[in-house]
């Protein structure tokens, strides 16, 4: 998994339109179209070498809890959710200590660039989680 082309991927979308449901292909590196937030997460992933599922929610499970037992601190590229009722309904990309990559509905509508610092305020935030190459 690379994690620099994960993040060129995510850069290089800034804002492409959004849609709830809307993928891209994996094999496609200059996709049309809109994308929703797990499409997003996916095909940026793929662009960067690793299959990861589809869907928030299934993302969620195929990631891990940092251990900050272990002094694990988040990264590039380590995913931040938003759960309700404690399913995840978004996802977006940790790029680095200031921002994180996402595909974003209302009132966006467009894949952004927002501030770490909104996210971990934000109420339905999970933490950040990580993908094992």
């Amino acid at each position: 998994m690379d994690k620099e082309k994960i993040l060129e991927a995510a850069r290089s979308m800034l804002g492409r339109e959004y849609k709830f449901g809307a993928k891209w292909p994996l094999d496609n590196l200059d996709p049309e179209g809109p994308i929703d937030c797990s499409g997003f997460v996916r095909w940026c992933f793929a662009v960067g070498g690793k299959k990861i599922p589809d869907g928030s929610y299934e993302q969620y499970r195929a990631s891990r809890e940092l251990n900050n037992i272990r002094g694990e601190r988040p990264n590039p590229c380590d995913l931040g959710f938003f759960l309700r009722q404690g399913v995840a309904h978004h996802v977006g990309i940790l790029e680095d200590d200031y921002w994180v990559l996402e595909a974003r509905g209302k009132p966006y509508e467009r894949v952004i660039r927002r501030p770490r610092a909104k996210w971990e305020a934000f109420h339905e935030f999970s933490g950040w989680r990580r993908i094992d190459a």
